[in-house]
């Protein structure tokens, strides 16, 4: 795909990236306020959103809306333009991994409130046939290798098995695109949030190995009936080597 292809989608797609930028901020800033005043926090944000707009003319191509988890991308980068003014601001390397669990923990439950008021259950986005069948065509399309910058993945079915599905991943797209940015350092926190939402929404989620953390693949299995424990501190996990501390 030319640069040409990968700029027209996010700059088509700009405000509404803002926009839902625009609310992670507002967690961010709650953090912020434990421990700076008003003035100082209202200037990090402003300086994070700043940030990730200068992000966002650098993107992976990864198919644009054609990608199923193309929101995945975008909400995991985005967490690039807060860690790189966290960073900047003196914040140590753990604080800045505690602050991205604590930062999911909250998006997720404000997530779960919203879809409650509307009679909806979030695991039915992990969960039901529609999204299976979905995730598991679009692993079959990420072999084909159309976009170089994308994920490489299996879809693994989880019957007689002690989980409902999972995917083995050889490539991915946010290890790459961290590695773009500069950031490759961050990326074990990227993944470690998958456990933070899994621990809030209730289901059960595990994963031996990441490509962030060395591996040479990442083995993700989803139960819908199960429990995954707490984010932080991440030891516990064994995919979490402490490379880059």
């Amino acid at each position: 795909m030319s640069n040409k292809s990968v700029k027209d989608y996010y700059v088509k797609n700009k405000s509404k990236l803002m926009k839902r930028f625009g609310y992670s901020l507002k967690i961010a800033k709650d953090l912020l306020m434990e421990r700076f005043d008003e003035s100082k926090s209202e200037d990090l944000i402003t300086q994070m959103r700043k940030e990730y707009e200068d992000i966002l003319t650098k993107m992976i191509d990864v198919g644009g809306k054609r990608n199923l988890f193309i929101s995945i991308i975008t909400d995991k980068v985005s967490l690039l333009a807060m860690f790189f003014i966290l960073e900047k601001e003196g914040y140590t390397y753990r604080e800045i991994g505690d602050f991205a669990n604590k930062f999911t923990e909250i998006e997720i439950k404000n997530a779960i409130e919203r879809a409650e008021k509307k009679g909806m259950n979030l695991l039915d986005l992990y969960f039901d046939d529609v999204f299976i069948n979905s995730a598991k065509t679009h692993c079959n399309d990420t072999l084909k290798r159309k976009y170089p910058d994308n994920w490489v993945m299996e879809f693994v079915d989880g019957k007689n098995e002690d989980f409902d599905y999972g995917l083995n991943v050889s490539e991915c797209a946010i290890h790459k695109a961290y590695k773009k940015l500069g950031a490759e350092k961050y990326a074990p926190f990227a993944c470690l949030i998958d456990f933070a939402q899994a621990h809030v929404l209730g289901f059960g989620l595990s994963r031996t190995q990441s490509l962030a953390n060395g591996a040479p693949g990442c083995d993700h299995r989803y139960s819908r009936i199960g429990n995954t424990p707490k984010a932080w501190p991440p030891e516990s996990f064994p995919e979490y080597t402490g490379k880059f501390e």
